[in-house]
Protein backbone atom coordinates (compact mmCIF):
# COMPACT_ATOMS: atom_id res chain seq x y z
CA UNK A 1 0.00 0.00 0.00
CA UNK A 2 2.99 2.47 0.53
CA UNK A 3 4.58 1.36 -2.52
CA UNK A 4 5.91 -2.16 -2.01
CA UNK A 5 9.11 -3.95 -0.62
CA UNK A 6 12.48 -2.31 -1.51
CA UNK A 7 13.88 -5.54 0.19
CA UNK A 8 13.03 -7.75 2.63
CA UNK A 9 15.23 -6.90 5.65
CA UNK A 10 16.56 -3.95 7.51
CA UNK A 11 19.50 -3.40 9.54
CA UNK A 12 18.45 -2.47 13.07
CA UNK A 13 21.03 -1.25 15.45
CA UNK A 14 20.58 -1.49 19.61
CA UNK A 15 19.73 2.09 20.88
CA UNK A 16 20.68 2.29 24.28
CA UNK A 17 20.03 4.54 27.79
CA UNK A 18 22.41 7.16 29.01
CA UNK A 19 24.92 5.03 32.08
CA UNK A 20 27.17 6.81 34.45
CA UNK A 21 30.09 5.57 33.58
CA UNK A 22 31.87 5.05 30.55
CA UNK A 23 33.03 1.23 31.25
CA UNK A 24 29.44 0.74 31.98
CA UNK A 25 27.90 1.79 28.27
CA UNK A 26 31.28 -0.05 26.76
CA UNK A 27 30.39 -3.67 28.72
CA UNK A 28 26.45 -2.99 27.84
CA UNK A 29 27.08 -1.96 24.49
CA UNK A 30 29.38 -5.32 24.36
CA UNK A 31 26.40 -7.50 25.31
CA UNK A 32 24.17 -6.27 22.54
CA UNK A 33 26.44 -6.61 20.10
CA UNK A 34 26.69 -10.24 21.52
CA UNK A 35 22.89 -10.41 20.67
CA UNK A 36 24.01 -10.13 17.15
CA UNK A 37 23.57 -6.29 16.53
CA UNK A 38 25.82 -5.30 14.62
CA UNK A 39 25.90 -1.25 15.12
CA UNK A 40 24.54 0.30 18.86
CA UNK A 41 23.65 4.17 19.39
CA UNK A 42 25.13 5.11 22.66
CA UNK A 43 23.21 8.22 24.51
CA UNK A 44 26.04 10.27 26.51
CA UNK A 45 25.32 14.05 26.43
CA UNK A 46 27.58 15.19 29.35
CA UNK A 47 31.24 15.61 29.60
CA UNK A 48 32.08 12.46 29.51
CA UNK A 49 30.68 11.60 25.65
CA UNK A 50 34.30 11.36 24.03
CA UNK A 51 34.87 8.66 27.13
CA UNK A 52 31.89 6.61 26.71
CA UNK A 53 32.51 6.38 22.69
CA UNK A 54 36.14 5.13 23.27
CA UNK A 55 35.21 2.75 25.71
CA UNK A 56 32.15 1.36 23.82
CA UNK A 57 34.70 1.32 20.42
CA UNK A 58 37.21 -0.49 22.57
CA UNK A 59 34.68 -3.34 23.67
CA UNK A 60 33.03 -3.73 20.48
CA UNK A 61 35.78 -3.24 17.91
CA UNK A 62 36.00 -2.01 14.68
CA UNK A 63 33.42 -3.81 12.74
CA UNK A 64 30.23 -2.86 14.86
CA UNK A 65 28.84 0.70 13.61
CA UNK A 66 28.76 3.18 16.73
CA UNK A 67 26.49 6.36 16.43
CA UNK A 68 26.35 8.65 19.14
CA UNK A 69 23.38 10.74 20.55
CA UNK A 70 24.09 14.33 22.38
CA UNK A 71 20.49 15.17 22.67
CA UNK A 72 21.11 18.63 21.97
CA UNK A 73 23.18 19.18 25.29
CA UNK A 74 26.44 20.68 23.78
CA UNK A 75 26.74 24.58 22.64
CA UNK A 76 28.06 25.13 19.24
CA UNK A 77 31.67 25.70 20.29
CA UNK A 78 31.43 22.47 22.50
CA UNK A 79 30.31 20.43 19.59
CA UNK A 80 32.77 21.78 17.26
CA UNK A 81 35.33 20.57 19.59
CA UNK A 82 33.45 17.72 20.55
CA UNK A 83 33.58 16.52 17.05
CA UNK A 84 37.17 17.10 16.51
CA UNK A 85 37.98 14.44 18.96
CA UNK A 86 35.38 12.10 18.16
CA UNK A 87 36.66 11.27 14.25
CA UNK A 88 39.07 9.07 15.62
CA UNK A 89 36.27 6.45 16.30
CA UNK A 90 34.49 6.24 13.08
CA UNK A 91 31.15 7.32 14.20
CA UNK A 92 28.44 6.24 11.53
CA UNK A 93 26.48 9.32 12.16
CA UNK A 94 26.39 12.42 15.14
CA UNK A 95 23.03 12.90 16.39
CA UNK A 96 21.34 16.57 17.57
CA UNK A 97 24.67 17.79 18.60
CA UNK A 98 23.94 21.15 19.47
CA UNK A 99 21.07 22.72 21.31
CA UNK A 100 18.73 23.85 20.37
CA UNK A 101 17.93 21.33 18.47
CA UNK A 102 16.34 23.69 15.41
CA UNK A 103 19.57 25.90 15.35
CA UNK A 104 19.66 24.76 11.86
CA UNK A 105 22.73 27.45 11.08
CA UNK A 106 24.62 25.97 13.53
CA UNK A 107 23.98 22.52 12.19
CA UNK A 108 25.15 23.61 8.98
CA UNK A 109 28.51 24.67 10.26
CA UNK A 110 28.99 21.84 12.13
CA UNK A 111 28.66 19.85 9.43
CA UNK A 112 30.95 21.52 7.33
CA UNK A 113 33.82 21.45 9.76
CA UNK A 114 33.82 17.49 10.70
CA UNK A 115 34.12 14.02 8.80
CA UNK A 116 31.42 12.90 10.91
CA UNK A 117 27.91 12.64 9.22
CA UNK A 118 25.36 14.63 11.42
CA UNK A 119 22.04 13.36 11.90
CA UNK A 120 19.12 15.05 13.27
CA UNK A 121 15.11 16.06 12.59
CA UNK A 122 13.27 13.33 15.85
CA UNK A 123 11.96 16.48 17.41
CA UNK A 124 10.33 17.69 13.86
CA UNK A 125 7.08 17.88 12.78
CA UNK A 126 5.66 17.90 9.74
CA UNK A 127 7.03 18.04 6.21
CA UNK A 128 7.02 21.16 6.38
CA UNK A 129 9.27 21.16 9.24
CA UNK A 130 12.09 18.92 7.33
CA UNK A 131 11.99 21.32 4.70
CA UNK A 132 12.98 24.21 6.83
CA UNK A 133 16.21 21.07 8.46
CA UNK A 134 17.03 20.32 4.37
CA UNK A 135 16.84 22.93 3.01
CA UNK A 136 19.17 24.90 5.31
CA UNK A 137 21.59 22.16 4.48
CA UNK A 138 21.94 20.96 8.40
CA UNK A 139 21.76 17.24 8.18
CA UNK A 140 23.62 14.37 5.99
CA UNK A 141 21.01 12.00 7.67
CA UNK A 142 16.91 13.06 8.52
CA UNK A 143 15.21 10.89 10.87
CA UNK A 144 11.69 11.60 11.46
CA UNK A 145 9.53 9.69 14.21
CA UNK A 146 6.57 8.44 12.40
CA UNK A 147 4.28 9.21 15.35
CA UNK A 148 5.82 13.00 15.96
CA UNK A 149 5.81 13.46 12.61
CA UNK A 150 2.10 12.95 11.67
CA UNK A 151 2.28 9.53 10.31
CA UNK A 152 3.03 7.30 7.78
CA UNK A 153 1.69 9.60 4.90
CA UNK A 154 3.78 12.64 6.35
CA UNK A 155 6.95 10.34 6.75
CA UNK A 156 6.32 9.59 3.37
CA UNK A 157 6.25 12.97 2.05
CA UNK A 158 9.73 13.43 4.11
CA UNK A 159 11.52 10.59 2.19
CA UNK A 160 10.59 11.88 -0.93
CA UNK A 161 12.52 15.49 0.29
CA UNK A 162 15.75 13.78 1.50
CA UNK A 163 15.75 11.70 -1.57
CA UNK A 164 15.20 15.08 -3.86
CA UNK A 165 18.36 16.12 -1.67
CA UNK A 166 20.29 12.91 -1.75
CA UNK A 167 20.64 12.63 2.10
CA UNK A 168 20.55 9.58 4.36
CA UNK A 169 17.69 8.44 6.07
CA UNK A 170 17.40 6.95 9.67
CA UNK A 171 14.04 6.78 11.43
CA UNK A 172 13.48 7.46 14.90
CA UNK A 173 11.70 4.64 16.88
CA UNK A 174 12.84 4.60 20.38
CA UNK A 175 9.91 2.81 21.88
CA UNK A 176 8.49 -0.47 21.67
CA UNK A 177 4.79 0.07 20.56
CA UNK A 178 2.97 -0.20 16.98
CA UNK A 179 5.49 2.70 15.88
CA UNK A 180 8.14 -0.09 15.66
CA UNK A 181 6.17 -2.00 12.98
CA UNK A 182 5.62 1.14 11.02
CA UNK A 183 8.84 2.49 11.16
CA UNK A 184 10.12 -1.00 9.45
CA UNK A 185 7.30 -1.06 6.60
CA UNK A 186 8.45 2.52 5.70
CA UNK A 187 12.17 1.68 5.93
CA UNK A 188 11.35 -1.47 3.62
CA UNK A 189 9.58 0.88 1.27
CA UNK A 190 12.45 3.00 0.62
CA UNK A 191 16.14 2.09 -0.36
CA UNK A 192 17.60 5.20 1.42
CA UNK A 193 16.12 3.94 4.93
CA UNK A 194 18.70 2.18 6.04
CA UNK A 195 18.52 1.89 9.55
CA UNK A 196 15.88 1.11 11.96
CA UNK A 197 16.44 2.17 15.80
CA UNK A 198 15.48 -0.56 18.16
CA UNK A 199 15.11 0.21 22.07
CA UNK A 200 17.80 -1.68 23.99
CA UNK A 201 16.14 -1.74 27.01
CA UNK A 202 15.01 -5.31 28.45
CA UNK A 203 11.05 -5.63 29.07
CA UNK A 204 9.64 -8.09 31.66
CA UNK A 205 6.94 -8.81 28.43
CA UNK A 206 6.17 -7.06 25.22
CA UNK A 207 2.68 -6.27 24.27
CA UNK A 208 3.12 -6.87 20.99
CA UNK A 209 3.40 -9.55 18.85
CA UNK A 210 6.06 -10.12 17.04
CA UNK A 211 7.28 -7.50 19.06
CA UNK A 212 9.96 -6.33 16.05
CA UNK A 213 13.86 -7.63 17.70
CA UNK A 214 15.89 -8.16 15.32
CA UNK A 215 17.60 -11.54 14.25
CA UNK A 216 21.02 -11.51 13.96
CA UNK A 217 21.26 -7.58 13.42
CA UNK A 218 17.96 -7.75 10.63
CA UNK A 219 14.67 -6.90 11.39
CA UNK A 220 12.10 -8.79 8.15
CA UNK A 221 9.24 -7.73 6.70
CA UNK A 222 6.17 -9.27 8.31
CA UNK A 223 3.61 -11.93 6.15
CA UNK A 224 0.53 -10.72 8.33
CA UNK A 225 -1.84 -7.47 7.05
CA UNK A 226 -1.34 -4.20 8.21
CA UNK A 227 1.71 -3.37 10.08
CA UNK A 228 2.19 -7.20 10.52
CA UNK A 229 0.90 -7.28 14.99
CA UNK A 230 -1.16 -7.96 17.10
CA UNK A 231 -2.03 -6.23 20.46
CA UNK A 232 -1.23 -8.84 23.79
CA UNK A 233 -3.69 -8.05 25.47
CA UNK A 234 -2.87 -10.03 28.74
CA UNK A 235 -0.06 -8.21 28.66
CA UNK A 236 -1.76 -5.22 28.30
CA UNK A 237 -4.36 -5.56 31.26
CA UNK A 238 -1.22 -7.19 33.39
CA UNK A 239 1.04 -3.78 33.58
CA UNK A 240 -1.87 -1.34 33.08
CA UNK A 241 -1.76 1.90 34.84
CA UNK A 242 -5.42 1.88 36.58
CA UNK A 243 -7.04 4.81 38.59
CA UNK A 244 -8.31 4.41 41.92
CA UNK A 245 -11.72 6.08 43.02
CA UNK A 246 -9.75 8.68 44.99
CA UNK A 247 -8.52 9.67 41.28
CA UNK A 248 -4.61 8.68 42.08
CA UNK A 249 -2.82 5.97 40.29
CA UNK A 250 -1.48 2.51 41.17
CA UNK A 251 -0.25 -0.31 39.29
Amino acid sequence: MIGGLCRDRVKAYASLMEYRRPEEVGKIAAQWVEEGYKAVKIHQGRSDAVESTRAVRDAVGDDVEVMLDVNGAWTPMEAAKNARALERYDLTWLEEPIWPVDDYPSLARLRERTSIPIAGGENEHTHHGFRNLITQNAVDIVQPDVIMTGGISTCRKIFALAEAWNLGIATHSFFFGPGVPASVHLSLSNVRSEWVEINAVPLEAFFIDPAYRPVKGYVSAPDKPGLGFEVDWDVVEKYAVKESPSGSLYY
